[in-house]
């Protein structure tokens, strides 16, 4: 077998001052790009509504509300990111130049780890050129440029899985407990974490063979890695038990991550399961998808064979290398792209914790190949060279960016303008509230998941309830033309200001 595809336990290349300069190197390449790389937007589509939600959830734990949007306990995710958030929050206000710094500075130790976990067995040079690879992608800078729990989450299971390697070189309970309480503290910021638990068992298994009983395995190398994460899952758990928002859920589309995937109203926990067949049927759609994601490299218009087939080959790799190294790391990817494709969602973004392991997995595995003609450092160089093409060919850093500036004050100049217009005691609604009552800053409720399940009967229940005074809707583009149709045929013509139309529900 290749040394460079040797098991897991077997690293190839011990760390040195070389190494030492190079992720020096790459950390501060990373950090001193920010001055340009980092914008001052917020970009408000529907691919950023969760943006919205943890920017609110974190003022709302300022204001001493709880971890809540609207007065309302929130449930669909756990709290960690709008933690996180909070003490930026109450120093600089929502200053997105300072948040998406912040993401950004996770998207670096996101680099920083992928160089440190690859390195044993791809060499310093090839690792850097992949970390670099990653850090230039479009797709990841996008996300930089968000303040979403992707590129967080994905710094923080790679960290993980250092921390893994560390507690595989000295196995004892104590270790698996820190271990087990990175990976809980993980899941608080991104649940796919959690898989990292299975895997790193499995893994564990796998390099453990029959050489002892499955029972004292699973008391020395398992009970403490899984009891410690959900330990420190538990009080979430039991919150949201104990205090939830009246179901089916009004302001939200989900009740949980788990109702949106086993139930047929994602909303609803009381709700009839789905069949299994329903589930299992997803990965007919979720499978073209997640392989042009991954194919295409994080490019959210990828489609066509080309980007399937690339993406057919980067999950190729991931299976092959995981076969024959048994490592943690590919069982993970492997183990988040199966939960991908049975996923009730679908989107771009979801492939993050995927795709820079397998680009690392198919750089292995083309260096093992050209290894075996022109020997394994001539390879590696020259994988190292082809990785530096791709991020030559993918860069577009500032991609989009004139058009999210544009946006970015269109939004604030229509806010003013919505603002004026309003006094402060009106109670507002919007087809979805939650980037409106970020950029008013008030509250801000939602008609669309209660038009969405009781038609215009269930919008009129929550204008009713919740004593709505106006609606606001935006017309440039329109974005619920039936809705605006409804209120304005039921409560009189909406009054236009700018993109946006105000329709009174109380004169």
């Amino acid at each position: 077998m290749s040394a460079s595809l040797a098991p897991a336990q077997h690293a190839v290349a011990p760390w040195g001052r070389r190494s030492t300069a190079a992720l020096i190197a790459l950390i501060v390449i990373a950090c001193a790009s920010l001055f340009w790389l980092v914008h001052p937007w917020y970009e408000a589509t529907r691919e950023t509504f969760d943006a919205s939600i943890y920017l609110l959830c974190a003022k709302s734990l300022l204001a001493g509300q709880g971890y809540s949007v609207l007065g309302m306990p929130f449930t669909v995710r756990p709290p960690g990111f709008s933690l996180l958030l909070a003490p930026l929050v109450a120093w600089r206000g929502v200053d997105f130049l300072a948040l998406n710094w912040f993401v950004s500075l996770f998207g670096v130790a996101a680099v920083a780890c992928l160089f440190a976990l690859v390195r044993p067995r791809l060499g310093d040079a090839l690792a850097f050129c992949l970390a670099l690879a990653v850090w230039l992608n479009p797709g990841f800078r996008h996300l930089s440029n968000q303040v979403m729990s992707d590129v967080p989450g994905l710094a923080m299971i790679l960290g993980c899985l250092l921390v893994e390697r560390w507690a595989g070189r000295a196995p004892s309970a104590r270790r698996d407990a820190v271990l087990g309480l990175a990976i809980g503290v993980s899941a608080y910021v991104r649940t796919v974490a959690l898989l990292l638990v299975p895997a790193i068992v499995l893994a564990r298994a796998l390099e453990h063979g029959p050489r002892s009983s499955i029972a004292r395995f699973l008391r020395d190398r398992a009970l403490v890695l899984a009891a410690v994460p959900a330990l420190a899952l538990l009080p979430w758990s039991a919150r949201d038990a104990l205090r939830h928002p009246p179901w089916p859920a009004e302001q939200t589309l989900l009740a949980s991550y788990s109702t949106g995937m086993w139930h047929a109203d994602g909303g609803d926990p009381s709700s009839p399961r789905l069949p299994m067949r329903d589930v299992l049927s997803r990965a007919r759609v979720r499978a073209p998808e997640v392989l042009a994601h991954l194919g295409g490299r994080l490019d959210p218009e990828a489609s066509g064979a080309v980007p399937i087939a690339f993406g057919a080959a980067v999950i190729a790799a991931l299976i092959l290398v995981a076969i024959r190294r048994r490592g943690a790391p590919e069982i993970f990817a492997l183990s988040a792209l199966a939960l991908l494709l049975f996923y009730f969602a679908s989107d771009w973004r979801l492939s993050l914790p995927i795709w820079p392991i397998g680009l690392c997995a198919a750089a292995e595995v083309l260096a093992l190949a050209a290894g075996r003609h022109v020997g394994p450092r001539t390879a590696r160089g020259a994988t190292a060279t082809l990785c530096l093409a791709l991020a030559w060919a993918d860069f577009s850093p500032r991609r989009g960016w004139s058009e999210i500036d544009s946006a970015h004050a269109a939004d604030l100049d229509l806010s003013r303008r919505i603002n004026a217009r309003l006094s402060a005691g009106e109670r507002l609604a919007a087809p979805v509230g939650w980037h409106w009552s970020l950029l008013l800053d008030r509250p801000v409720y939602s008609l669309y998941f209660a038009a969405r399940r009781g038609g215009t009967a269930g919008m009129d229940e929550v204008l009713s309830r919740r004593a709505i005074d106006a609606v606001i809707l935006r017309v440039e583009p329109a974005e619920t033309p039936r809705m605006i149709e409804h209120l304005e045929n039921r409560y009189g013509p909406g009054e236009r200001v700018g993109a946006a139309v105000i329709v009174r529900i109380r004169r």
